[in-house]
């Protein structure tokens, strides 16, 4: 049996950092996925496709659940913006898809 659970997140951050600096950081997958909890691991599969594994659930001895799903990254340094869509891979059990924006505080 499947089920769908859709959740939808919205957040802000502020930072004193540069614009380019955190566009920088949020376009290298591989660094800032480092930065997210419960990753057990990334994978690169190439062309912009990562792979994420996070840690398993578990109550005692029974594991409950472990989320891992795929995603192509697409970076555009002129609009500072970060995008994930999923792709389909054998297996995952999970379907993400998001993007970051990077804006000034005068939302430019």
């Amino acid at each position: 049996m499947s089920c769908t659970v859709g959740i939808e997140l919205e957040r802000s951050i502020t930072t004193s950092l540069d614009t380019r600096e955190v566009y920088s950081l949020l376009a290298d997958v591989a660094r800032s996925g480092s930065f997210f909890p419960k990753v057990e691991r990334l994978e690169g599969r190439g062309n912009g496709v990562w792979h994420w594994v996070m840690e398993k659930i578990a109550i005692g001895d029974h594991v409950l659940q472990q989320t891992f799903y795929t995603c192509r990254y697409a970076s555009a340094p002129e609009q500072l913006t970060v995008t994930w869509k999923p792709c389909s891979e054998d297996g995952d059990n999970a379907i993400v898809e998001g993007s970051w924006h990077i804006t000034t505080e005068d939302g430019k």
